[in-house]
Formats: structure tokens, C-alpha cells, sequence
């Protein structure tokens, strides 16, 4: 992969963020009653840093849109941990897992880098906007919020496999896992052939449904950590 094709890419990319984030939207705020808009203002951001716009608590909210699925993803893409994680993936890449290390130097990282953060943005657009909209399923996570640490627990793990779809009804998470199958094969244009192959594919694939079961622990249960660490202070 050319260095110029990565930047090029994140320049698009950037410009696409000024656009969409122009558009000024409350993505979980429009058109809401303000049963909806009170229970959103929870999620200012995990850490207080990193926003979490595919959060919600109601348990009954409008459809999302395509074009507001679709701000969705790039606001997700846009938000700083997208960059930490993409910038953590490149140093992986080039040390503990040389298999998909493109390059050598400060150029090489570059181009690590730009790959890193291309695999979180087709994930993000695959997952979020794409099938989704294709579909007609919801791409948020609504948050259980209550119960024994258990079933939530059990409920941010499934939220893997079961969604719900643009009408209200639980659903085969058909969007997350061709989101995460097309990110991951998209992947193999651009990195070496060595970190190809059907094995290989399928493994990545496992790792990133895994790692978004993570993402929903974390933000099932941040809010009550977050709340239990205000108290303390």
C-alpha cells in the first residue's frame, strides 16, 4: 500500500467529518420526547473524553435514519479513541505481531498507522452505516441499566449476535458480523500477503466480534462506574 493512498484516504476521510460534523445534530436527540432526551444526556463520554454516540438508554426510540446512521459512523471514527487505538494497533503490528508490519522507519509507521486507522473506519462504516441501513437494523447499543451483574453481563455479551431492527424487534446481528467480516477481508488488500490466507481471515474476524462484546461491557456498566467514582470524589 502506497503512503500517498493512506493519506489521501484520511484526507477524504477528514473532510467527510467536517461535513457531517456541520451538520450540528444530536444523533440520539432529534426529534425525541424528553423521556429520550433525559436519559441520553448520561453518556457525556467514556472517561469524560471519548464520546459514545451509539449509546443509549431508552428503551424505546425512534428508527435512525440512513444519513443520520451514516454521522453516526463518522462520528465514531472521528471521536480521539479511534486515533489511540489505530496508533496502539501500528506499534502492535510492528513488534509483537510482525506479521502485518508494513514498512520500516517513520515512514513505515506512517503506513502502519494509516492501515490501523482504515481497519476502524470500514468497520465502523460496514458495522454502523452500511449494513444497518441495509438491513434496517439499529446500530446502537441500549444499555440495560439495571439487574444483577450477571444479566447484564450476559446481556452486553449478546448484544454480539442480537440487535434490533429499525422497527423494534430483536434480531440476528446480521449488520455487526458482516460489518466485522468485511472490514476484516477489506483488510487484506492492504496488508502484506503474509497476513492473509482463509485461517488467518477467520481468526481476525473472531478477534474483532470479540473485541466489540468488550466494548459493550465497558459501556454497559461505565455509567454506574462512573457515578460510583463521582460519589467517592
Amino acid at each position: 500500500m502506497k503512503i500517498s493512498h493512506v493519506l489521501a484516504s484520511i484526507a477524504i476521510f477528514v473532510f467527510c467529518v467536517s461535513v457531517a460534523c456541520g451538520q450540528g445534530r444530536n444523533l440520539q436527540g432529534t426529534d425525541q420526547n424528553p423521556t429520550e432526551q433525559k436519559t441520553s444526556r448520561k453518556h457525556k463520554g467514556l472517561l469524560g473524553l471519548v464520546p459514545t454516540y451509539d449509546v443509549i438508554d431508552v428503551k424505546h426510540a425512534r428508527p435512525l435514519t440512513p444519513g443520520e446512521k451514516f454521522r453516526m459512523a463518522v462520528q465514531d471514527s472521528a471521536n480521539p479513541f479511534e486515533f489511540a487505538e489505530a496508533a496502539v494497533k501500528a506499534e502492535y503490528y510492528r513488534g509483537t505481531n510482525p506479521r502485518k508490519k508494513i514498512g520500516h522507519g517513520g515512514v513505515g509507521y506512517l503506513k502502519q498507522f494509516g492501515a490501523s486507522y482504515l481497519d476502524e473506519v470500514s468497520g465502523n462504516m460496514f458495522g454502523t452505516f452500511f449494513y444497518p441501513s441495509l438491513l434496517h437494523q439499529d446500530p446502537r447499543y441500549f444499555r440495560k441499566g439495571e439487574g444483577p451483574i450477571a444479566s447484564r453481563l450476559a446481556y452486553a455479551l449478546s448484544r454480539v449476535f442480537i440487535t434490533r431492527s429499525d422497527g423494534g424487534r430483536r434480531q440476528f446481528n446480521a449488520s455487526r458480523v458482516l460489518g466485522s467480516a468485511s472490514s476484516t477481508i477489506l483488510s487484506n488488500t492492504y496488508y502484506p500477503p503474509r497476513a492473509r490466507g482463509v485461517g488467518i481471515t477467520v481468526g481476525n474476524i473472531g478477534w474483532a466480534l470479540l473485541g466489540n462484546g468488550a466494548s459493550d461491557i465497558f459501556k454497559e456498566f461505565w455509567p454506574d462506574i462512573a457515578q460510583r467514582l463521582a460519589r467517592n470524589h
